[in-house]
């Protein structure tokens, strides 16, 4: 019991002393991320958090199994393996725990790298690079583009 109440003090303590860069903790277990983007300007890690949301936002399984994620890694670049026109990307690299603990087992991600890409230009979305990472997305075990507008967020990044 009180290895739980030590949890919420630290969660508690990065939370309000603005550790966090996600800047909000997960309502599943109360996991918190950080985005790491080496080398991004503080204007193009302010367009990648927004990007961040919006991916956890729309492949809401990421933000339920938050406490699964070991680490979140971002790129700046890359167009994803659906060239539509995209000139601009913003690519993530989600890391699952080898011993998740509340994944579903069917999902098989354990250990795995998940690999997103949001795009905007004239087809703004998320290209899901994995099979494995589609089950996070609610479409199951294949490697489709998400069509979401607010992609066009990624068209800020210089």
């Amino acid at each position: 019991m009180r290895w739980i109440a030590a949890i919420l003090i630290i969660i508690s303590v990065a939370i309000f002393s603005g550790v966090l860069d996600f800047e909000e903790a997960y309502e599943a277990k109360k996991a918190s991320l950080t985005i790491h983007a080496p080398g991004a300007t503080p204007e193009q890690m302010a367009v990648i958090k927004q990007t961040g949301k919006l991916l956890f936002t729309t492949c809401d399984g990421l933000k339920k199994y938050a406490s699964d994620i070991e680490q979140v890694e971002a790129s700046i670049g890359g167009i994803g393996s659906r060239n539509a026109g995209w000139v601009k990307g913003v690519n993530f690299k989600i890391k699952i725990a080898d011993n998740p603990s509340s994944l579903p087992n069917k999902w098989r991600a354990a250990g795995h790298n998940l690999f997103y890409t949001v795009v905007g230009d004239k087809r703004p979305g998320i290209d899901i690079g994995k099979s494995t990472a589609g089950w996070f997305c609610g479409v199951g075990d294949t490697s489709p583009f998400i069509d979401e507008p607010r992609g066009v967020i990624v068209d800020q990044l210089t």
